[in-house]
């Protein structure tokens, strides 16, 4: 009895143990991020997360999104039109070859 009792609490915590561990998020391919005169390269496509910047700790944060050529939109956040910070940047996603204009703010943002 001592026994048993003895592999169900090791089994337990070699589970707990596990599910602890952080988990690996896959690398995403880098892309440029084109702002007006300005260009970014980021990362973090498809995550459905801010894009990553990868010179800095900062991210863009994409509230707008539309398909190009098609004029598809894919992503309208409400009460955002007219807001100072919002940057139009365009992009081509690396894994899928599509073009996208994005309407966002980058982060940390100025006070």
């Amino acid at each position: 009895m001592e026994r048993a009792a003895t592999l169900v609490l090791a089994a337990t915590a070699s589970v707990s143990i596990a599910m602890t561990a952080p988990a690996d998020a896959a690398e995403t391919e880098s892309g440029l991020l084109v702002c007006g005169s300005t260009s970014y390269v980021v990362t973090g496509y498809g995550r459905g997360t801010p894009l990553k910047l990868t010179t800095s700790t900062g991210n863009y944060v994409v509230k707008y999104a539309r398909i190009e050529p098609s004029g598809e939109v894919v992503s309208d956040v409400r009460g955002q039109d007219g807001r100072a910070d919002l940057v139009t940047c365009t992009t081509t996603v690396p894994s899928s070859g599509r073009g996208y204009t994005f309407q966002g703010f980058f982060t940390p943002r100025s006070a």
